[in-house]
């Protein structure tokens, strides 16, 4: 019993159409395999007694041949005669081999041909025995028609058997063609009893089958139809089959279109944006809740209005154009305008339109862009100012592309280079300045100087005006990446004012050196020559003026001196003959010329120098010791000791890590130290801890800056660790041979 199609898959519902027939055309083709192995059977039994009795008559033939050499060979001996007869018997032999075989799957004819199988022997046997003997021709013709009547009575008794064999097999045959047509017409009858049931019981099955699936997909059919038009959909079908499943999976999908469509809903009405829709002629059909807290309308104020009816008269005529293009090719446009909302005032909306050709509607989203608009507002306020601002500078700016052409400059530049910010847009930057000889430089010099500057952040340079007037101009670049692109912003100062200050101190340090230095050291050599009684013996008071004299002038002289050897190193000026020399020398003719003033005040200088060798200017570096040494002797209370030291080896300012290039000395007193505020500028020019210095030390203020410069010309740092009260270690670094 076939169980309910309903409830059976479609895969089982197709396994059952397809195994029924198969079953019963399997059974069909086992039956019809077994008749026509029947009918081949009998086909190959007609065809074996076909084979049989042509054999036969091939033998026959033979044998009455032979028999005819048989009896001439009785009659006249001849050895040709006999060996023609030994063939032909050789040759019927071979022909009842060729029978044996063919009656191997034939049993039943068996019997027969051994009987004439028999008598043919006999016949041979006899033949053979007269043509055995040669000499029988002189024996009498009684004898040999005893052979011939022997040899007559064989022959008739082999044709006996014979004939029963070949009639044996005529029976056999027509049995075997009446068989053949017997199962060949049951063949007929069967082929075409079994495609008409086949065809019948298929036509069955599928009705059977086909019925219920048909009506369960119209009722697929009639969901789908009834979806598309917003109906109920039909109850659920019934059953666990794949049909009944693609009903559950169609149930469950409308649900989660109409969640999807809920949730979309109220994205759009919860959306911060106006999302709406117009007909071809601008009139709202559709508007989300967005609408009224941007522009105070409710939904129902608005749809049917025209959209026209809420924009700022001035961006009516723009946004007409933008829907007319829409609709005429466009797939989509962005646009900016205006509405007026509820309460009279306006707002800034940024537009995202696209027309449907298929509803014939615009479906539109607006932004609100009002507080990108102030602030847009404000950047070019901002802007302005800054254009303001940049063109009140005293210093001209230029900036330039990737290229070096400039892109943009202010007043200043303008006025320095006599040229229009139009006239210099797009102008080479080397264009504009020249070499110290006054030859115009390429743009790889002047790109060279500014990537690479060789002395500090700055740059200088001739600049040359529009009218070829040259004035000097120090430029300091600073590159920045602007929209991914490299820009170089340059700020360009006239140093002419600066250049004359140059000169008149280079005046200034001339008149020192020739009209200052040169009287004082006259004056000296005669005070001196006073001092000694060489114009005649001085009294008491005389001696001791003429000490203060002498010690103040030499004061003087000294206080040039340091100012025209700062002059020198600050310039560039003065040679360093640079050599390896002995530290430990170095450092004990520094003490060795303070010590008369260290004994006079009972110090005590300590060296603890390693044996190695500098890279430096001897004398140089004896002028910084002696300067370090003679303020740690000013400073240092009377009975303390100061202690010179020295290391390979140093840790630079900013790192850890130790360069085994440079020798550290330093020079620690026991004095009244310096203050934190102090320490930063102690090595500036007539920087004094306190104002009574100069007064009670006899300081100048400018050893300490000497001593920096030296220390700056050998490539070294120079500097001060000091705590109020616990004295003070000044220090500097020179390189190691």
């Amino acid at each position: 019993m076939i169980a309910n199609p309903e409830n059976l898959k479609i895969g089982q519902k197709g396994v059952i159409l397809v195994s029924v027939p198969m079953l019963i055309g399997t059974l069909f083709l086992l039956t019809l395999s077994y008749m026509l192995y029947q009918s081949e059977s009998e086909t190959q039994s007609d065809l074996r007694a076909k084979n049989i009795l042509l054999t036969v008559d091939r033998i026959s033939a033979l044998e009455t041949t032979a028999q005819i050499a048989a009896v001439k060979l009785a009659t006249n001996y001849d050895r040709k005669l006999l060996d023609d007869y030994k063939e032909m018997v050789r040759q019927r032999r071979a022909e009842f081999q060729t029978i044996e075989e063919q009656l191997a799957s034939a049993p039943q004819w068996k019997e027969r041909e051994n009987s004439w199988r028999i008598a043919v022997e006999r016949e041979f046997n006899l033949v053979d025995s007269i043509s055995d003997n040669s000499d029988y021709g002189g024996e009498s013709i009684f004898h040999i028609h005893g052979f011939r009547r022997q040899l007559a009575a064989l022959v008739q008794h082999e044709s006996v058997r014979r004939r029963e064999f070949m009639h044996q097999l005529d029976l056999a045959q027509e049995k075997s063609r009446s068989d053949t047509g017997q199962w060949q017409s049951r063949i007929t009858i069967l082929l075409a009893i079994g495609i008409a049931a086949n065809v019948l019981l298929s036509l069955l099955l599928s009705t059977f089958y086909s019925r219920g699936i048909i009506r369960r997909l119209g009722i697929l059919v009639d969901n789908s139809l009834r979806l598309s038009s917003g109906r109920p959909l039909n109850p659920r079908i019934s059953g666990s089959d794949e049909i009944a499943q693609l009903d559950q999976a169609f149930h469950a999908m409308v649900l989660h279109l109409a969640e999807a469509a809920r949730k979309e809903k109220a994205i759009v009405d919860d959306a911060a944006d106006v999302i709406c829709s117009l007909d071809p002629h601008g009139l709202l059909t559709t508007v989300n809740a967005a609408s009224s807290k941007l522009w105070g309308y409710s939904a129902a104020e608005l749809i049917g209005r025209p959209i026209f009816k809420i924009l700022a008269t001035e961006d009516q005529l723009t946004t007409r154009n933008a829907l007319h293009a829409l609709s005429t090719g466009n797939p989509q446009v962005s646009l900016e305008n205006r509405v007026w909302c509820q309460d009279r005032s306006f707002v800034h909306m940024l537009w995202s339109i696209r027309w449907s050709e298929q509803r014939q509607a615009y479906f539109c989203v607006a932004h609100d862009i009002t507080q990108r608009k102030l602030a847009e507002a404000l950047i070019k306020e901002s802007e302005a100012r800054v254009r303001l601002i940049l063109g009140g500078m005293p210093v001209g700016l230029l900036i330039t592309d990737e290229d070096s052409c400039i892109e943009m400059t202010n007043n200043k530049a303008e006025q320095m280079f006599a040229l229009k910010a139009p006239d210099m847009a797009g102008k080479p930057l080397h264009a504009l300045f020249s070499s110290e000889r006054g030859t115009s430089l390429t743009i790889d010099e002047v790109t060279k100087r500014l990537s690479q500057p060789t002395a500090g952040p700055y740059v200088e340079l001739e600049a040359r005006k529009s009218t070829g007037e040259l004035f000097p101009a120090e430029l300091t670049p600073r590159q920045f990446m602007l929209n991914s692109h490299r820009k170089m912003l340059i700020v360009v100062t006239d140093i002419s004012p600066r250049r004359e200050v140059e000169r008149l101190k280079q005046d200034f340090f001339s008149m020192v050196s020739h009209d200052l230095r040169s009287p004082l050291t006259s004056i000296v050599g005669t005070v001196k020559l006073l001092q000694v009684g060489l114009f005649g013996a001085l009294n008491e008071v005389g001696v001791e003026r003429v000490d203060v004299t002498v010690k103040e002038v030499d004061r003087l002289i000294g206080l040039v001196n340091s100012l025209l050897d700062i002059e020198k190193l600050e310039a560039g000026r003065m040679d360093l003959q640079m050599e390896d020399v002995v530290l430990e020398s170095i450092v004990s003719t520094s003490v060795q010329s303070l010590a008369y003033l260290a004994n006079q005040k009972g110090l005590t200088i300590v060296t603890d120098v390693p044996s190695c060798k500098v890279r430096a200017d001897s004398s140089s570096l004896v002028q910084v010791l002696v300067n370090l040494l003679d303020n740690a002797i000013k400073f240092s209370p009377e009975g303390s000791t100061i202690t010179v030291s020295a290391q390979v080896g140093y840790h630079a300012s900013g790192s850890e890590k130790l360069d085994p290039d440079m020798v550290q000395i330093r020079v620690k007193d026991r004095g009244r130290g310096i203050p934190e505020s102090h320490k930063q500028d102690v090595f500036d020019r007539f920087k004094q801890v306190e104002l009574a210095d100069r007064v009670q030390k006899k300081g100048s203020g400018l050893g300490l800056a000497i001593c920096k410069s030296i220390v700056a010309a050998h490539h070294g740092e120079i500097g001060v660790e000091s705590e109020v009260g616990d004295g003070s270690t000044f220090w500097f670094t020179i390189p190691s041979a």
